[in-house]
């Protein structure tokens, strides 16, 4: 999956990606797709993962989704410095 960010991640960096699904579920919950993989490639401003693991998860109406979350740094590189910190598009 290819996107663009503003934050920095590393090669080898695992992330899960959360993306708003558009249809509901059939007892009406919001669903999410859930993805987890690698960066596998980054430019100044656009990053590509390989999913590796995906699943849809439910989410309340009114939950603001985290659109992306480091999961594992990359080798020789703690978490700690390199969990991207990012908002929702349009958020203040």
């Amino acid at each position: 999956m290819l996107f663009s960010t503003t934050e920095i991640f590393q090669p080898g960096q695992t992330v899960e990606a959360f993306i708003d699904w558009p249809l509901r579920h059939d007892d009406g919950a919001h669903l999410a797709l859930v993805v987890e993989g690698p960066v596998v490639w980054k430019s100044d401003v656009l990053t590509a993962i390989r999913f590796e693991r995906y699943q849809f998860r439910t989410r309340g109406s009114n939950a603001a989704v985290r659109p992306w979350r480091a999961l594992r740094a990359p080798a020789g590189q703690s978490r700690r410095n390199s969990e991207p910190r990012l908002r929702m598009p349009g958020a203040a």
